[in-house]
């Protein structure tokens, strides 16, 4: 199980001396199981340049670890982006940002959540896509929510026609994508108030 180290410091040694120093590394290797308590190390190859890139950006923040994994597996096994979870406003939405200048991809504006699987650190298969959207209706009105394919058949229907009262509102949509056929497809969000169709594509 390859790691790579995310973690710099600065270290000061006196000729012939030693210093112990913790490193902070994570999994570049998804399929792989996680290492045993107590195993031992030795000193790899450097990484590719993107890895490396990804390295120093989480290096330059204080990121939580599930971000900071999930951005490597971006690089390291073409983990989908938005496995990062959506762009929320916070400063985790620096790192989205970095990766997304690191590959070219668009930041996320939903989440990917993937399936656990006991014989990786990460399956990779994704199990559910979120994401909160927002309507306003200042005077009410019907709700319609699908979810179509490339070709704009309708593949689920989250809403049909829902009243909703006046008001700005938020709909939490956490769609199971579990063994859906890789594509892309899009929320369509349309309502009595508004002719035009809200769409929002995700990629599987």
């Amino acid at each position: 199980q390859d790691l790579i180290v995310v973690r710099e410091e600065m270290v000061a040694l006196t000729p012939g001396g030693s210093r112990l120093v913790t490193c902070r590394a994570f999994c570049c290797e998804a399929p792989n199981h996680s290492p045993d308590p107590g195993a031992t190390y030795r000193t790899g190859a450097p990484g590719t340049d993107e890895l490396q890139r990804v390295a120093h950006a989480i290096a330059a923040g204080r990121y939580p670890d599930h971000l900071a994994q999930h951005a490597i597996w971006v690089v390291s096994d073409g983990h989908d982006l938005a496995g990062m979870g959506a762009l929320d406003g916070t400063v985790d939405d620096t790192l989205r940002h970095a990766l997304a200048r690191i590959t070219g991809l668009p930041p996320p504006t939903y989440t990917v959540r993937f399936a656990d699987d006991p014989h990786r650190a990460c399956s990779g298969r994704p199990e559910a896509i979120q994401r909160d959207l927002r309507v306003g209706l200042p005077s009410g009105g019907l709700v319609t929510l699908v979810v179509v394919d490339r070709e704009g058949r309708i593949v689920r229907t989250l809403l049909a026609r829902e009243v909703f009262a006046p008001g700005d509102h938020r709909i939490p949509v956490e769609l199971d994508v579990l063994d859906w056929p890789p594509g892309r497809y899009a929320l369509h969000l349309h309502t009595s108030a508004d002719p035009g169709v809200h769409r929002m594509p995700f990629a599987l």
